[in-house]
């Protein structure tokens, strides 16, 4: 009886982003992508001998008259792939376990789940197994790596016991040789704009930043409602090779778009790098980390991260109108600025979770038609609680209510909007208020600061002041006709205040 296997990578995160150093982070993630793409089909054609060997862009075929196993998809961290027999499944498994247990020295885990099929309907069929492997999933116990003993030493980078040492004499762990040795290999030279093909990406995180900055920034975007455009899309076909076809080619325009938004993305930040000659060298300053179909993660100088996180939203917008008539895309990021040694994968972590926070925005208001949100976060210390945690704590007025959404805090007005088609949240009010605030002496801004964090009486109080001395702060007309900045005692004043210092436009506007 035919069955549908699923392969997943879990713990995907804390392996890239165990360590602080940017080499081990590429290389991790490089082989995580090399795992999906390259040993899970080392795998299928090492266990079951096959001639000639299986490929990615093999067509599938509802029968097994060529080959014992089929591909339905291969990207993002995850497979599908039908069989002949639950044996051949188990097969691949085993093959697959050992080879990722190799490459990884055991830090990465492979949820694998195979269900028995009919293969009479696809839609239902990838249900039945979502189901089961999302239930494996919740299953799996979590092991920790034996740590340090008494005669052992700790590796420098990630904490685990020391392996060997590298080139400068420091030690390291198994776990980072192995990601150091594949480093080399992810220059993502096909994310290069045409513009700059005799430029390569900075290596060291450093040197991304300019002169007398410390603040990084993480970015992590992922699509609106993918899998749900992948289920309609398949139940438009009767037949089952028809629906896992066109599900696979439609990936495969997704993924090339991304790619290619972040190609654009990286040519309109050197522009404005070089435009300001702000760094005379060959080096591109924006750092893809992950990319991997519509799963985006870079690193970027902290002030540009905003505007940049802004562009690629509303290209991946633009670009799915001019390339798909009957599919509206849309996509939420997260950004999280932190100092250049503040722990990457606990960075990364609230990237993660200012993106969900974006999605979950939008989805409340209008979960049919999900459109493109952007959450942040500045980490001014080593608080590393959940965002909700935070905001909750630091940002809501002491003994004040909140009559508006739950999801609102008195000074947190994001996540923002910014598809163009939206309303109070829309990111052009943000941009508003900047070039307000832009007016505003810095002890006035300080001031405001100060006072709009402890009391809406002494703040209007002040912002009588600044009138009387010419200075009129206004909400935009669609976030409210309020003749103060708080609309239900919340304020999106304070978000532009916290990011006064890490806000540069890189796209120059009328």
């Amino acid at each position: 009886m035919p069955v549908l296997s699923m392969y997943d990578v879990t713990g995907i995160q804390n392996y890239i982003f165990t360590s602080n150093k940017l080499k081990e982070n590429l290389g991790a993630s490089y082989i995580v992508f090399e795992i999906m793409e390259e040993t899970l089909l080392e795998s299928v054609n090492e266990a079951l001998f096959l001639q000639p060997e299986l490929m990615k862009n093999t067509p599938f075929e509802n029968n097994f008259k060529t080959n014992p196993v089929q591909i339905i998809y291969i990207g993002g961290g995850n497979a599908m792939l039908a069989f002949n027999s639950v044996k051949n499944a188990e097969k691949v498994a085993n093959c697959f376990s050992r080879k990722v247990i190799e490459k990884t020295a055991g830090m990465l885990n492979i949820a694998i789940t195979s269900v028995e099929v009919e293969m009479e309907n696809f839609v239902e069929d990838k249900k039945a197994l979502m189901i089961k492997h999302n239930q494996n999933k919740k299953k799996i116990i979590k092991t920790t790596p034996l740590l340090n003993t008494s005669v052992t030493k700790e590796a420098a980078t990630d904490g685990l016991p020391a392996y060997t040492n590298d080139e400068n004499d420091i030690n390291i762990s198994k776990s980072a040789e192995l990601k150091r040795s594949q480093f080399r290999k992810i220059m993502f030279d096909e994310l290069i704009p045409d513009k700059y093909e005799d430029y390569t990406f900075e290596q060291e995180l450093d040197k991304l930043l300019f002169d007398e900055e410390n603040r990084i920034a993480v970015v992590h975007i992922d699509g609106n409602n993918m899998g749900i455009i992948l289920d309609d899309l398949a139940k438009k076909f009767s037949d089952y090779k028809d629906a896992v076809n066109k599900t696979k080619e439609f990936s495969r325009k997704i993924d090339e778009l991304y790619k290619n938004t972040m190609k654009e993305t990286i040519s309109v930040f050197q522009d404005k790098i070089n435009s300001n000659n702000e760094r005379p060298s060959k080096k591109l300053l924006l750092r893809p980390v992950v990319v991997n179909g519509d799963d985006i993660t870079f690193i970027v100088s902290a002030p540009y991260a905003l505007s940049l996180t802004e562009f690629f939203l509303k290209k991946i917008e633009e670009s799915g109108k001019e390339r798909f008539s009957d599919v509206k895309l849309s996509a939420c990021g997260g950004i999280c600025i932190v100092n250049k040694h503040f722990p990457f994968y606990r960075a990364y972590e609230m990237a993660e979770e200012l993106c969900k926070n974006a999605k979950d925005r939008g989805k409340r208001l209008d979960r049919a038609n999900v459109k493109s949100w952007l959450d942040f976060h500045v980490v001014m210390s080593g608080i590393t609680d959940t965002i909700n945690s935070i905001r909750k704590r630091y940002y809501n007025i002491p003994g004040l209510e909140r009559d508006i959404e739950s999801d609102v805090y008195h000074l947190a007005w994001r996540p923002w909007c910014v598809s163009d088609d939206s309303d109070k949240y829309n990111f052009k009010s943000f941009k508003d208020i900047y070039k307000q605030l832009q007016k505003l002496p810095k002890n006035k801004l300080k001031d405001l600061r100060n006072v709009i964090a402890s009391s809406i009486e002494d703040t209007l109080a002040l912002l009588n002041q600044l009138r009387y001395r010419g200075y009129n702060l206004n909400l935009p007309e669609n976030v409210s006709s309020n003749s103060d900045i708080f609309v239900e005692n919340c304020t999106p004043f304070f978000d532009v205040l916290e990011m006064l210092d890490f806000y540069k436009n890189v796209i120059d506007e009328e």
